[in-house]
């Protein structure tokens, strides 16, 4: 069985007990969704800007895992998810998983920075879409966060993720070693994906 379909097999099989590791009160929705494509497309080009004002894409991390979170300060369940992130990057960050939390606030870095030294956040990058614009058509459909893309070595949108998740736990770990173990989709594997539902919905 190849990569996707492992994937695939995950998301059906085990992920239901994912979401009982966060409250009701963190999540954003009674649900979180895990939105997987049965095709994966080249995820289109997003941008965000660091501390210092220089942009950067999405395409510069092409050969790695890339998880990129849109989130806010002001967004009680963005934070709650947060740390389980930074120890996601924290263990897999030399296997070649990157993981990049672009923040909605339009205040400026300093209450981004206050929190992830309150929080201890170590190992995830500062980064912020001030206007809600830079990320362009990959989040157009976007209608709340935290949402998480999920786009694999190859540059190629996998998936994505709607809600707060624990992003530490068994099931997603298990998920991103399959990523970093990337292999190419066979005819036949494409076809079986083509028949596979399209939303998982992960309930408390």
């Amino acid at each position: 069985m190849n990569l996707f379909c492992q994937v695939f097999l995950v998301l059906t099989v085990v992920f239901a007990p994912l979401y009982s590791g966060l409250s009701h009160a963190q999540a954003s929705h009674p649900l979180t969704q895990w939105q997987m494509s049965p095709a994966p497309q080249m995820a289109p080009e997003a941008m965000w800007i660091g501390p210092d004002g220089v942009p950067h894409q999405l395409s510069e991390y092409r050969g790695n895992v890339v998880l990129l979170n849109v989130w806010a300060t002001w967004c009680q369940p963005c934070l709650a998810e947060m740390p389980t992130l930074d120890k996601l990057q924290r263990r897999y960050e030399q296997a070649g998983l990157r993981i990049i939390p672009v923040a909605l606030d339009s205040s400026g870095f300093a209450k981004m920075d206050l929190f992830y030294r309150q929080a201890r956040i170590r190992h995830l990058p500062l980064a912020a879409d001030p206007s809600g614009r830079l990320l362009g058509p990959l989040v157009a459909d976007s209608k709340s966060i935290p949402t998480t893309y999920v786009i694999d070595r190859q540059g190629k949108l996998i998936g994505s993720v709607v809600g707060a998740e624990d992003w530490f736990s068994d099931n997603v770990k298990k998920l991103v070693e399959m990523l970093l173990r990337q292999e190419v989709l066979t005819p036949q594997e494409q076809q079986t994906m083509e028949q596979a539902p399209l939303i998982l919905d992960v309930r408390p």
